[in-house]
């Protein structure tokens, strides 16, 4: 929840390069609605019934994958998505 805000900022820093952010959870999917509503599509929410059975055991596990599916980034712990510079080692990574 405390990342969402920044996500949204780097998806409007990176439109250009037509990054999709997709937040996976477990949280009820009326949540993952209104929170769909509240970022205005800026940002995916997939439900699914537990994060450990898509591999996921630490809240949160950040992943990025370029354009050819290839995991390029995997992250432990909150980032500061919205920090300088990273739009721009974002860029770097989906360019991998």
């Amino acid at each position: 929840m405390k990342e969402l805000p920044d996500l949204a900022v780097l998806h409007d820093q990176l439109s250009d390069r037509h990054l999709t952010v997709v937040c996976i959870s477990d949280d009820p999917v009326e949540k993952l609605q209104a929170l769909d509503i509240l970022y205005g599509g800026r940002l995916v929410f997939l439900h699914v019934q537990s994060l450990h059975d898509v591999g996921i055991y630490t809240y949160p596990t950040n992943y990025i994958y370029n354009a050819t599916g290839q995991k390029v980034y995997s992250q432990v712990n909150a980032q500061k998505w919205d920090s300088p510079g990273m739009a721009e080692r974002i860029t770097v990574l989906l360019d991998k």
